[in-house]
């Protein structure tokens, strides 16, 4: 699941997509903030049509700042986990996805964790986790209850006037929450 504008999804969908069908044949979800809707789909139909499981969702971008488009993909994960019934990787579109997911999710599972946060080792709550790659399994109460928190906090953050890396304090909120 990747959380984008319509600029980054012109620069980087190709290549992220590409570089993860080296090793990986799991969907690839973008989700869009896009002014216009229906370029935006326009476009993300052809990339469907030029790679294989890949699928989408748009919201309009109207009055949403660029900030909130780091928020959306932990506000909406929930629902992609639903509806394609399935763990999901979250990441930065701006990424060098070339690893096997499968080795992720066979870690995570076999270690009995119940999702995966990438974790820096910094104390600063900006520092903390590297939000932008996290893992979050299916029908996993406690991904359900992280993710919740997350996004509800998410959400007061940004109504409030919201900050640059208030995603990744967001993150590291969640999880201090939880502990």
């Amino acid at each position: 699941l990747i959380s984008c504008s319509t600029g980054y999804l012109g620069v980087f969908a190709d290549y992220y997509i590409r570089t993860f069908r080296r090793k990986n044949r799991n969907i690839v979800h973008f989700h869009v903030l896009a002014d216009n809707i229906e370029t935006t789909r326009d476009y993300l139909e052809a990339l469907k049509s030029r790679h294989s499981n890949v699928g989408y969702s748009i919201e309009a971008l109207s009055g949403n700042s660029q900030t909130y488009i780091t928020l959306a993909r932990f506000i909406i994960c929930r629902d992609i986990m639903k509806h394609y019934n399935s763990d999901v990787l979250i990441s930065d579109i701006d990424f060098h996805p070339d690893f096997k997911l499968n080795l992720i999710y066979a870690e995570i599972r076999s270690q009995g964790f119940d999702f995966g946060l990438y974790d820096n080792g910094y104390s600063v709550p900006w520092g903390r986790f590297s939000i932008g790659l996290s893992y979050f399994r299916v029908a996993n109460h406690a991904s359900d209850v992280y993710l919740d928190v997350l996004s509800r906090y998410l959400i007061w953050l940004y109504s409030n006037g919201g900050f640059f890396s208030m995603d990744m304090v967001g993150g590291m909120m969640a999880h201090e929450y939880m502990l």
